[in-house]
C-alpha cells in the first residue's frame, strides 16, 4: 500500500508521536489535493491513525488554518469541502483550536498574513516553552520562516516539484532533491540565453555559499560559465569561501583595465549592450536600487536598437535565484528569470533584515542581550512584523534567564547551608574529642 512519505519523513513523524514534548501543526494548503481526490497530505496522515491514536497526540488546525478552509470552500473549492469533512470526521486525530492570543493581535496588524505568520510566531513561542514545534505543509516560504526563526522545529513538506507523485518528505530531503533539480534542469535553461553579473553585495550574502554548491555541480572540466565578475567587487570582500578559489576556473574575472569600479563596468559594458543574451545582475536588493536607478539613466540614450534585456535578482537560502519584483516588475519583458513560486517571500529585502536570523539563532542559543534585542524589535516592528505578544514572550525568556543566572551566581558565592552547618558540627565534634584526649592524659600523668 502506498504510504505516501519517504522512508525518513514516516521515521520521523514517528519519532515525535513518541516525544511527549512535540507539538505537530498542519498548514492550509498540506490539505490540497492536485487535482482529483485524493489529498496526498490528508492520506499520508490517515494512514498513519493507528500510530497517531497509540500515542494520544492531535494534529493541531489552528483557528487561521480552519477559516482559510472555509473560505476556499466558501469560493467553490472541492478540496477544501473534502479537507474540512475529512477534519472534523476524525477529530479523534484532529483537533480545531480556538482563536489564540497571537492570532487575535494578528488581527488587528497592518500586515494580514493570516495562517503562515500565526503559524511562525505559534512555533517560536512553543519552543520558548520547551515544546519541540512540527510543521507540515506546502508552502516552502512558510516552511523556511518557521525553520529559521525556530532552530529545533521538525518541518514535513507536501512534494509537489521533485517527483512525478506528491510525497510527504522531511525539509533537508526535500532541499536537497530541489538544489539538484534546480542544477540539473533549470541553471543551464538560464546560462544558454543570459549572462550572470556577480556584484560585491552578492558575493558577501551568506547564501553564496549555497550558490557556488549549485555551480559546481554543472561545471564541466576546461569550460567557463558565463558568470562575470569585476576586480574591484573582490576587493570589497574580505571573506570569500573556499569554494569559490576552486571554482574560479570557471568564472569570467573582469580586470580593473580602464573602469576602477564595478558601476563605471556595468554601465559601459551592459547598459547599451545588445547582443541578444539577457542580463542578470545579482546582489542585495538595497544595492540593487540604486544600480538600476544609475543604469536606466544610461540606457535611455540608447533607444534607437534593442537593448538586452536587465533583471536583478538575489540569492535565495537555498542558493537559488530570486528576482526582485519591486526592481523587475515594470518591465514589458516576461519574468525569464523567476524561480518557482515556492521560493518567494524567504529574505528580508532591507538591509537591516540581513542580520535578523543571526539575532534570532543568538536569543535561541540563550543570549539574553539578543533576547532583549529581539523583544524591542517585535515591539517596533524593526526588519521584523511588529508584535507586542512576540515583544513580551522573549522580555520574558530574558528575565527568567538572568533570574536563573544570579540564582547560579549566589549559590556558588554561599556555600550550601545544610552542608555548612554539618561542617561545623564536624569541627565541634573534632575539638571535644581533642579536648576529652588532652584531660586525660594530664590525669593519666
Amino acid at each position: 500500500m502506498h504510504t505516501y512519505a519517504s522512508p525518513k519523513a514516516e521515521e520521523k513523524f514517528t519519532a515525535l508521536l513518541n516525544s511527549p514534548k512535540s507539538t505537530i501543526y498542519i498548514d492550509t494548503c498540506f490539505c490540497q489535493a492536485d487535482n482529483d481526490p485524493p489529498a496526498i497530505g490528508l492520506e499520508f496522515l490517515l494512514a498513519q491513525k493507528d500510530a497517531i491514536l497509540r500515542s494520544g497526540k492531535r494534529i493541531i488546525v489552528i483557528h487561521y488554518v480552519a477559516e482559510e478552509l472555509r473560505r476556499k470552500q466558501s469560493q467553490g473549492h472541492c478540496w477544501a469541502h473534502e479537507a474540512l469533512n475529512t477534519i472534523l470526521r476524525n477529530t479523534d486525530i484532529f483537533e480545531v483550536r480556538k482563536k489564540s492570543d497571537i492570532e487575535k493581535e494578528l488581527d488587528t496588524s497592518v500586515n494580514k498574513c493570516f495562517a503562515d505568520e500565526a503559524l511562525r510566531r505559534i512555533a517560536i513561542a512553543d519552543a520558548s516553552r520547551g515544546y519541540q514545534p512540527a510543521l507540515l505543509t506546502a508552502d516552502y516560504g512558510c516552511a523556511l520562516a518557521v525553520a529559521t526563526n525556530v532552530y529545533s522545529s521538525v518541518i514535513f513538506i507536501l512534494d509537489r516539484v521533485t517527483a512525478g507523485t506528491p510525497t510527504v518528505r522531511r525539509m533537508p530531503e526535500f532541499m536537497e532533491r530541489f538544489k539538484g533539480l534546480y542544477a540539473i534542469e533549470y541553471l543551464p535553461g538560464l546560462f544558454s540565453r543570459a549572462d550572470i553579473v556577480l556584484t560585491s553585495s552578492a558575493l558577501r550574502r551568506k547564501e553564496f555559499t549555497m550558490f557556488l554548491k549549485l555551480l559546481k555541480r554543472i561545471t564541466v572540466q576546461g569550460e567557463k560559465l558565463p558568470v562575470y565578475i569585476h576586480e574591484s567587487s573582490l576587493r570589497k570582500t574580505t571573506h570569500l569561501p573556499a569554494l569559490f578559489q576552486e571554482l574560479m576556473p570557471h568564472l569570467h574575472l573582469v580586470p580593473n583595465s580602464s573602469y576602477t569600479d564595478e558601476f563605471s563596468w556595468m554601465q559601459a559594458s551592459f547598459a547599451p549592450r545588445s547582443s541578444g543574451r539577457d542580463i542578470v545582475i545579482i546582489g542585495s536588493a538595497y544595492a540593487l536600487a540604486t544600480l538600476k536607478e544609475k543604469l536606466d539613466n544610461a540606457k535611455n540614450f540608447h533607444t534607437n536598437r534593442r537593448v538586452d534585456y536587465i533583471k536583478y535578482c538575489q540569492i535565495a537560502p537555498l542558493g537559488t535565484l530570486k528576482g526582485i519584483q519591486s526592481l523587475n516588475h515594470s518591465t514589458s519583458r516576461p519574468n525569464t528569470v523567476s524561480v518557482e513560486n515556492l521560493l518567494s517571500a524567504a529574505d528580508e529585502e532591507l538591509p537591516a533584515g540581513t542580520a535578523v536570523p543571526d539575532i534570532i539563532e543568538a536569543a535561541h542559543k540563550g543570549n539574553t542581550r539578543a533576547m532583549g534585542v529581539l523583544s524591542s524589535m517585535y515591539e517596533h516592528g524593526y526588519a521584523v512584523r511588529q508584535s507586542s505578544t512576540m515583544a513580551f514572550l522573549w522580555k520574558e525568556r530574558r528575565d527568567a534567564i538572568t533570574a536563573r543566572r544570579k540564582q547560579h551566581k549566589q549559590q556558588a558565592a554561599n556555600p550550601n547551608p545544610s552542608l555548612l552547618s554539618r561542617f561545623k558540627y564536624f569541627v565541634a565534634d573534632v575539638d571535644c574529642y581533642i579536648k576529652r584526649t588532652l584531660t586525660q592524659l594530664v590525669l593519666i600523668k
